[in-house]
């Protein structure tokens, strides 16, 4: 009789041995999660956003369902890894909207440093024949406006915490008039807006040529009793309500940014053309509405554009905004 050991038992084929298995692959959900939170974060850190900026996602709410639908719709037919991804990415989309949300609360996450310094600035007008204004300020309240400033160039109130010190000079050889107020670094808590203001009126007795660069602001221009050669304003996530005073020969007003809403309100009947080169943005001039996405280089000229000696000539190069010219 033969030993256990020399039996030669057959192989049943309904009974092979299956394949080997690759070693387990870790789920993917958590360490995309984690690299998601760690970009958004790289760029609070940069300063390429703030909190103002994500402050209106909470109105997004709805894409969420859509997102759910989707989800049920196409659970049974995507693989399962890029369903893990999806789903990573919708909840990072959630956490940043409700930090906006929280943020959009005046005061609910304040990132500032200590109490609120205002201070005042002014400098006289002297010789200066054609001055310029260049300011530059990150997440704040802006107001710019003409006034009787007497034998001052301006008239400047800056209010921000008070580890922020506001930046004013005026180089008397270009005329040029620097005021900066430093965006705050880090992955800030909170609207800025609330404590950070800029309030400037300038001589309206001369002409200003204008270059404003802001971050999420909430600005307003009224330049309506200004003297004004041109005007440039690149901005971030911000809402901006420029006013406009008649023209003196062709002022050139050059717009670029981000996602920015615009509102320019100018004397009626003035001549205008616009060119807009925008990515995804849209125009509206007049209650002519034209740009959007897949919409580029699209131009409106009044009747009288070509004819007309005194007129406004917008070139408008943004990314994802909204511009409503009257």
């Amino acid at each position: 009789m033969k030993g256990m050991a020399e039996m030669n038992i057959p192989t049943d084929p309904g009974f092979a041995s299956p394949p080997p298995t690759p070693a387990s692959r870790r789920p993917l959900f958590w360490p995309v999660v984690l690299i998601g939170i760690g970009v958004v974060a790289l760029l609070f850190n940069v300063g390429l956003l703030d909190w103002s900026r994500v402050a209106d996602l909470y109105r997004l709410w709805p894409v969420l369902l859509i997102a759910l639908g989707l989800a049920i719709v196409f659970r049974d037919r995507v693989p399962g890894r890029l369903a893990t991804v999806v789903g990573a990415l919708v909840l990072i989309v959630l956490l940043v909207a409700a930090a906006g949300a929280i943020g959009a609360i005046p005061g609910a996450l304040s990132s500032s440093s200590g109490p609120t310094v205002t201070t005042h600035f002014s400098a006289p007008a002297a010789e200066l024949a054609r001055p310029r204004l260049e300011l530059s300020v990150g997440a704040a309240t802006v107001r710019v406006h003409a006034g009787a400033t007497g034998a001052e160039l301006y008239q400047a109130t800056i209010s921000a915490p008070r580890d922020e010190k506001p930046d004013v000079r005026l180089d008397p050889t270009t005329g040029t008039l620097n005021v900066a107020l430093p965006n705050r670094s880090g992955f800030d808590w909170g609207n800025d807006n609330a404590t950070r203001t800029v309030d400037l009126t300038l001589n309206d007795q001369l002409p200003w040529a204008l270059a404003l660069s802001t971050g999420a602001t909430q600005s307003t221009l009224d330049l309506s009793n200004l003297k004004l050669t041109s005007v440039n304003l690149e901005s971030g996530a911000s809402s901006i309500r420029l006013t406009l005073p008649r023209p003196s020969g062709t002022i050139p007003v050059n717009v670029s940014g981000g996602a920015m809403r615009l509102t320019v309100q100018r004397p009626a009947g003035t001549p205008i053309r616009v060119d807009s080169s925008g990515g995804a943005s849209s125009v509206s001039v007049d209650g002519q509405e034209f740009g959007g996405l897949f919409h580029e280089g699209q131009v409106f000229s009044s009747p009288d554009f070509s004819t007309a000696a005194d007129r406004y000539d917008f070139t408008i190069q943004s990314g994802v905004s909204s511009t409503t010219i009257s």
